[in-house]
C-alpha cells in the first residue's frame, strides 16, 4: 500500500485524509441510492416534521384490490390530513385522480448533511418504541450493546451497508402489501 511507503509524516497524512475521503463517499448512503432525487431543505421543514406525513406518502401506493383500503379518499379523511395530501400534492409525491389521492412514485432522499436528518430518524425511532410496547410477536425489536475490537466495528459497518443495499434490491420490486419501517443503528457509545 502507498501509504507504508510514504517517507513524510505529511505525505502519510495527506494519504491517509485520501482514504478517509474515499471510505465516506463509499459508505454515503445518498451516493449508494440512486435514481433518487436530493429533497429541498425548505420542504423538509414541513416533512420531516412528523412521521404522519410521510406515512402518507406510502399508504396510497397500496392497491385497493389488496383488499384493505389504504388510500386516502377525500371524503374519509380529515382536516388536517387533508393539508398533508395538498402539501404533497405541492411537492409532487401525490395527486388527486378518480375521487382518491395516489402517488407519483417521485422519490426524494434526505442527504446527511441536512439539518433534517435527525428529526426524520427521530421521528421513526419514536415510533418504533411506540410500536414495541405493543408486543407483537411478528415484529422485530432489537437493541445490543456490545464492547469489541475496534477493528471488528469497521466489518460490522460493511455487513450494515450490505443489508442496507440488500434490502433496497428486494424493496424496489416488491408489490405494496404492507407498509414497514427498517431501521439500522450501529455507533460507538
Amino acid at each position: 500500500m502507498i501509504l507504508g511507503r510514504a517517507g513524510t509524516s505529511e505525505l502519510k497524512a495527506y494519504y491517509l485524509e485520501k482514504v478517509r475521503k474515499l471510505k465516506d463517499s463509499h459508505e454515503n448512503l445518498g451516493r449508494r441510492i440512486r435514481d433518487i432525487e436530493i429533497f429541498p431543505e425548505a420542504e423538509a421543514a414541513i416533512y420531516y416534521s412528523s412521521w404522519i406525513i410521510s406515512r402518507f406518502t406510502f399508504l396510497f401506493q397500496f392497491p385497493i384490490s389488496n383488499g384493505r383500503e389504504c388510500r386516502p379518499k377525500v371524503r374519509d379523511i380529515g382536516k388536517s390530513a387533508q393539508k398533508a395530501l395538498h402539501y404533497l400534492d405541492r411537492l409532487g409525491l401525490a395527486q388527486f385522480k378518480g375521487g382518491e389521492w395516489k402517488s407519483t412514485n417521485r422519490q426524494l432522499h434526505l442527504p446527511r448533511e441536512s439539518h433534517f436528518i435527525n428529526t426524520h430518524h427521530n421521528n421513526w425511532r419514536r415510533r418504533a418504541v411506540d410500536n414495541s410496547l405493543l408486543g407483537r410477536s411478528d415484529d422485530i425489536h432489537y437493541t445490543a450493546v456490545s464492547s469489541l475490537a475496534r477493528k471488528d466495528i469497521e466489518s460490522l459497518r460493511q455487513l450494515v451497508l450490505s443489508m442496507i443495499d440488500k434490502s433496497r434490491e428486494i424493496i424496489a420490486p416488491s408489490p405494496e402489501e404492507e407498509l414497514v419501517c427498517l431501521g439500522i443503528d450501529l455507533f460507538v457509545v
